[in-house]
C-alpha cells in the first residue's frame, strides 16, 4: 500500500486549518453582529406593540424593511459554507491518510 498522496503537503493542510479557524472567527463575529442588529429590529418592534406572537404579517413586513437584518444573516450563512468547506476538507484528508496507512487486510472469499 502507498502511503498518503504527496501532493497534499503539510503547509496545503495547515493553510486549511487556518482558513478554517479563521471561518470560526468570521462566523462567531457575524453572528454576534446578527443578534445585535435582530436585538435591535425586536426592540424597535416592541414598542410599536409588534411581535412575531402578537403580529406575524406585520413582523415579516417590517422585517422586509430593514435590510441590515438581510445583510447581517448572509455574513452569517456565508461564513457558515467556509465552514462547512474547510472543515469536510480537513476531514477527508484526515480519514484518507488513515485509510491509506493501514495495510489492507485479506478477506477470505467463500
Amino acid at each position: 500500500m502507498t502511503t498518503a498522496d504527496p501532493s497534499i503537503t503539510r503547509d496545503y493542510v495547515e493553510y486549511l486549518r487556518d482558513k478554517l479557524i479563521e471561518a470560526e472567527r468570521g462566523l462567531l463575529l457575524m453572528s454576534e453582529n446578527y443578534a445585535a442588529a435582530k436585538a435591535h429590529f425586536d426592540d424597535l418592534c416592541l414598542r410599536q406593540g409588534i411581535t412575531p406572537e402578537t403580529d406575524m404579517v406585520s413582523y415579516q413586513d417590517r422585517k422586509r424593511l430593514h435590510p441590515e437584518l438581510g445583510f447581517w444573516n448572509s455574513k452569517v450563512e456565508h461564513f457558515q459554507r467556509e465552514l462547512a468547506a474547510y472543515g469536510a476538507a480537513l476531514t477527508g484528508i484526515e480519514a484518507a491518510g488513515r485509510m491509506l496507512a493501514r495495510p489492507t487486510q485479506s478477506v477470505p472469499v467463500d
